[in-house]
């Protein structure tokens, strides 16, 4: 990455760092977060068939609010039993009357009273509103940075049914709209009236770590850890019906093996998914093992120890540009138009003459010119880099040539003809030849297609519910303020993360060109980089990450195969050799051996050695060397230009910066944001905010905000995300 694109993007940096920062100091409410470290819920079931509840509920504040919901349904819909009965179940069996809400209470001792109103800031008070699903509580409690527990006593009426030779809860105690991680979770269902084990059964549904143990004949016990937000976690207990003896919610049926074998069927369902989620992980791995064999036999050349001599033989067989495209297996890079150009001055097809330069900057100009039969000594690919840098001119200067290519319109177009030219060269002479058998190619089309079937099946089998449609539709207005607010911010965000995008996808292919080439290496990493970005997506934001994770890698893997086949290139037999020894002179010359080897006043093909060593993306290390040495002045005098010094040691980035596609999008897309934040500049941007409970937040739409709560559903083993009717918010 060039010097002021860096310089841009820091100060880009600097410019949110300093936004950000100065809306924190201002507003403290972005400080604000909390969690529940512990929720515990004993639910005793009574005689008449109502469940009494006391729930404590422990949470971690971190900034100011003025207390919590909690909203609790007595209405159940059951997303399970309809998936396994593949119809819609009646769940009204399954409803409570009402809520009556005994007490609520907090850590410290605090007795809350009812109240037909209140406002922000009060304390030690709550209201009650409710309608024909659910009954909310508000709980008024100040609270900043500190560790409270609120403990709530409920009673739900009429929820227990009698049947004709069992009685049954069916209740989900934490609901699907819960927005807040749970760290630990205990619910205890007592029956204290149950006389023997022998009609006492419990199922759990919910997240897979949960576990359900029947304690006693009269305690069944439910733990979960970690529930995500979005999750469920519900409880089915089967017991005698003389515990509701005085129940008025009667059936007639005999219940009792259907429920179980609703149980069994919702639980086989579980473990198929589980199965199918699995097989289809397997399959991505077996493909990515595929993947690298196919690396082994259709990219990779055989090696040998070649003897390290002829190096004049392979400079005056392979022009730079060749010889770095057969010892990286790759394409073309923008380096090695430099590489050609420095080859070219030192077959003095090119005359440099070096001034000193008097204004401030570089300490020398470097002028070039034609020199007199200059086509006799050059093959079709120098002919076309010296007539593109030269074009109607017959002096120029080099620096500035070098910064106006990459920004001509043509640039890109030139780029191409020059790779399809030595795309045409290397097939001549046997390297980088893509060996992938048509048929197989095929094969891997069919792979993919097969993938995307597989992913599509995997979604229907699972009933994947990816996001909450309604909890996006409730929060849309909150996402448009931001939006307006914070648009100059993404869009600064979104710029820096594509430059980052762009410069590893050109620079990532040095870190593996020892085993493979740099189209291949740049296509991997771009894929690579996509699926690692929307895999992290998915599990931020998605409540099934787990099996949409393994679905997005079983498609960026059969992708993968499908666009690097074509992509792996070998050397033939007659080309392996020259292959090796190319190789060898690199690394000898990255790894100083090849100075160590010979008498420095021997050398003359310091000038050689610079051409391939940009070529072979090794500049760094011969240029170093050579200012070192102090055995060719004008190569010395050339190396003090930092431009120059710059082009050969980042593969001349500027060309890409300038010129390929991606980077012209980028470029518009930095103007678009430079016009944003320039408005920044002319607009007057107020920050409204208003005193809550004495601390100063935004004004949102609502006072009151939080998460975390219950809701109806079942099934056992099956621990899946259901949209619940029950939710708790902090204020």
């Amino acid at each position: 990455m060039n010097k002021s694109l860096q310089k841009s993007i820091l100060k880009l940096l600097l410019c949110i760092i300093a936004f950000i920062t100065m809306l924190l100091i201002n507003n403290n409410s972005y400080a604000r977060s909390y969690s529940i470290k512990d929720m515990n819920i004993q639910a005793t079931v009574l005689d008449d068939g109502s469940v009494n509840v006391k729930q404590s509920i422990t949470y971690n504040f971190k900034g100011s609010y003025n207390g919590i919901y909690i909203t609790i349904p007595y209405n159940l819909s059951d997303y399970e039993m309809d998936e396994v009965n593949g119809e819609i179940s009646n769940n009204a069996i399954y409803n409570g009357s009402s809520v009556i809400l005994n007490k609520v209470t907090d850590s410290k001792g605090t007795i809350y009273k009812e109240t037909s109103y209140a406002t922000n800031g009060d304390k030690g008070k709550y209201t009650i509103s409710k309608d024909s699903e659910k009954y909310t509580i508000k709980v008024y409690s100040p609270s900043q940075d500190t560790t409270k527990t609120f403990i709530l006593d409920y009673n739900i009426s009429n929820i227990c049914v009698s049947y004709a030779d069992v009685g049954e809860l069916y209740y989900n105690f934490i609901g699907g709209k819960w927005d807040v991680e749970i760290e630990k979770l205990n619910i205890d269902i007592f029956l204290p009236n149950n006389e023997t084990e022998n009609d006492l059964y419990a199922f759990g549904h919910g997240p897979y770590n949960g576990v359900v143990t029947i304690v006693s004949k009269n305690q069944v016990n439910l733990k979960v850890s970690n529930v995500k937000k979005g999750q469920y976690v519900a409880a089915r207990v089967v017991f005698n019906k003389d515990n509701i003896k005085n129940s008025t919610k009667i059936m007639g049926a005999n219940e009792l093996s259907k429920i179980m074998q609703q149980e069994k069927n919702i639980y086989e369902n579980k473990e198929n998914k589980q199965k199918f989620t699995n097989k289809l992980l397997v399959l991505a791995i077996i493909l990515f093992a595929y993947w690298i064999i196919l690396l082994f036999i259709y990219e990779r050349d055989k090696k040998y120890v070649a003897a390290c001599a002829g190096e004049q033989e392979l400079f005056e067989k392979y022009n730079p540009l060749i010889a770095g495209c057969i010892q990286g297996s790759r394409e073309i890079l923008a380096r090695d138009i430099i590489a050609v150009i420095l080859n070219l001055i030192d077959k003095k097809v090119i005359e440099i003459e070096i001034k000193q330069n008097l204004k401030e900057g570089e300490p020398y100009k470097y002028f070039i010119k034609k020199t007199e039969n200059a086509y006799e000594k050059m093959d079709e690919i120098e002919k076309y880099v010296y007539d593109w840098i030269f074009g109607k001119n017959g002096v120029l200067n080099l620096a500035d040539r070098l910064k106006e290519i990459p920004k001509q319109k043509d640039a890109n177009k030139r780029f191409k003809e020059l790779n399809e030219m030595a795309k045409s060269k290397l097939n001549k002479v046997g390297a980088n030849i893509s060996k992938v058998p048509v048929a197989l190619r095929i094969f891997n089309v069919v792979l993919f297609l097969l993938s995307i079937i597989l992913v599509f099946m995997h979604f229907q089998y699972n009933k994947l519910e990816i996001y909450d449609f309604n909890s996006i539709y409730l929060n849309i207005g909150i996402v448009v303020q931001l939006l307006l607010i914070f648009l100059p911010i993404f869009m600064g965000i979104i710029y820096i993360l594509m430059n980052f995008l762009v410069a590893t996808r050109h620079r990532v292919h040095k870190l593996i060109r020892k085993f493979t080439g740099q189209k291949i290496a740049t296509t991997t990493a771009s894929i690579v980089l996509i699926f690692l970005v929307i895999i992290l997506i998915t599990a931020i934001f998605t409540k099934t990450s787990r099996f949409l994770i393994v679905d997005e890698l079983l498609l960026g893997i059969s992708l993968l195969i499908m666009l690097t086949d074509n992509l792996m290139l070998k050397n033939n037999a007659n080309m392996i050799e020259d292959f090796s020894r190319l190789n060898m002179i690199k690394d000898k010359l990255e790894d100083d051996k090849l100075f160590e080897e010979r008498d420095v006043e021997q050398v003359v093909l310091w000038g050689k050695y610079l051409a391939y060593g940009v070529a072979f993306g090794v500049a760094g290390k011969i240029s170093k060397k050579i200012k070192e040495m102090h055995i060719d002045d004008d190569l010395e005098y050339l190396l003090e230009s930092t431009s120059m010094l710059e082009y050969m040691n980042s593969g001349y980035y500027d060309f890409y910066l300038y010129a390929s596609l991606d980077r012209r999008f980028v470029r518009n897309y930095n103007k678009a944001t430079k016009k944003m934040f320039s408005g920044m500049g002319s607009r007057r941007w107020i920050l409204i905010t208003e005193e809550v409970g004495g601390f100063s937040r935004w004004r949102w739409p609502v006072d009151f905000h939080g998460g975390g709560g219950f809701s109806g559903g079942g099934g056992r083993g099956r621990w899946t995300v259901e949209h619940s009717k029950i939710r708790s918010r902090y204020i």
